[in-house]
């Protein structure tokens, strides 16, 4: 059944070329700032072509909109909309409802979509070798970069590898997910390719990202994604995929470990970003001094606190409105200057707690479907590829707030994969 609706949904090569380049646009967005524009042609080009697909294939895709994912994307999308109205500032909260949920979710549901299609494996896996040679692009971009203002010294290419982030215009923390999404991917590709030439490619757009998280020292995605391959050596019992796993696995903790113990790893992973001795401190008060740790700490046993006293209220969508609307309330307070380095508890504070909610009930479904699914499959890559993404992202989303823009795209498109495979494939259709 499953290849008969695949072949009679129609996705034209034309859809598919304006989805390219709106994902490249994406891409390019998703690793530097001053891209909105960017930003907004890459949405919309993806909105365009999903609001062609469905016009054409409306009679067959209507029952698919009545099961409990999209029943609770519906309510979570309706959640939204309240809080735009209920903000003091609704022309930015409405800027944020588009940017950073509604064309993401566009997204999530081209991919559901394309996911239905026989020809997902031939035409979806491109959407990841784009991510992939960006990230790989990207990476020579800042390293040259940083030669460059080092007057082409080793040692100050070494340990100047977060001095010029903020002059090379690069995102610091939304990088990481698009590394991590392309880092699974490509790890767990590797277990199933046979040409020794494109293993080789696939060994490369995994290391490269990973090398990136390394360079610049971004702790919070290397330790979602050691953790996910970790997790995965345990969970996995297929021995090819498994010995690819270790492979992995062992090079990110080898380079890890090798770092922690020089003074560039010291340096990057811990002089540059916290005081232990303040970190470790028993007084709460000396947590915001401590640095990077040391201010997450601070903000969530405030926020927290802010966003139980008023559970089914929120400032109004929007990271600007969320600082004013705090500021407004406890001028006083170091929190106001900043967000709450949560995904969960941002969406709580803007929307409310029964909204963040309504969203981590979708995670964790979608978490399970990805694990239960994957096991179902007889551990397809793919699918292995996009459990450990959602896991990594789950981790990293308990350090940041990745609820904003492109840093939240790409749970969406592995969320629209899942589902759309999972349908897929319960109804009769055979994975490649």
């Amino acid at each position: 059944m499953s290849t008969v609706l695949g072949k009679e949904i129609q996705i034209s090569t034309h859809a598919l070329i304006i989805t390219y380049l709106g994902w490249i646009l994406l891409g390019i967005a998703s690793f530097f700032f001053h891209t909105r524009g960017l930003l907004w042609v890459g949405y919309g080009l993806f909105f365009t072509s999903i609001l062609y697909i469905l016009i054409k294939n409306f009679s067959l895709l209507t029952r698919y909109f009545f099961s409990k994912t999209f029943i609770l994307i519906f309510l979570f999308l309706l959640m939204l909309i309240l809080f735009v109205i209920l903000s003091a500032y609704p022309l930015t909260s409405f800027e944020s409802f588009l940017l950073d949920y509604f064309f993401n979710i566009t997204l999530f549901l081209f991919f559901y979509v394309l996911s239905l299609k026989d020809e997902f494996f031939k035409k979806g896996k491109v959407f990841f070798y784009i991510l992939g040679i960006v990230s790989f692009l990207v990476f020579f971009y800042y390293l040259f970069f940083v030669f460059f203002r080092c007057n082409f010294s080793l040692q100050c290419l070494l340990f100047s590898s977060i001095a010029y982030l903020e002059d090379a215009k690069i995102k610091t923390n939304p990088m990481t997910v698009p590394l991590v999404f392309t880092a699974t991917y490509f790890v767990a590709k590797l277990s199933e390719e046979k040409n020794k030439i494109l293993k080789f490619v696939h060994f490369i757009l995994f290391l490269s990202p990973s090398l990136f998280l390394l360079y610049t020292g971004r702790r919070a995605a290397l330790m979602a994604l050691s953790i996910s391959l970790f997790l995965a050596l345990f969970l996995v019992k297929n021995k090819k995929i498994k010995k690819v796993i270790l492979w992995g696995f062992s090079i990110l903790l080898i380079f890890i470990v090798f770092l922690a113990f020089s003074p560039y790893g010291k340096k990057i992973f811990i002089e540059n970003r916290d005081n232990l001795a303040l970190l470790f401190s028993k007084n709460p008060e000396d947590w915001p001094k401590a640095g990077s740790m040391g201010l997450r700490l601070h903000f969530w046993s405030v926020y927290i606190k802010m966003s139980l006293e008023n559970p089914f209220s929120g400032t109004g969508l929007g990271r600007k409105v969320q600082k004013l609307v705090l500021s407004a309330r406890k001028p006083s307070d170091l929190c106001a200057v900043d967000h709450g380095h949560n995904l969960f508890l941002n969406l709580a504070l803007q929307a409310g707690w029964p909204t963040a909610l309504i969203f981590l009930l979708f995670y964790l479904l979608t978490l399970r479907e990805s694990y239960h699914f994957w096991r179902r499959t007889e551990e397809h890559p793919l699918v292995l590829g996009l459990f450990l993404f959602l896991l990594a992202f789950f981790i990293m989303a308990q350090f940041e707030g990745f609820e904003k823009e492109t840093s939240f795209t790409y749970f969406w498109v592995a969320s629209g994969m899942v589902w759309g495979l999972s349908r897929k494939f319960y109804e009769g259709g055979l994975l490649s």
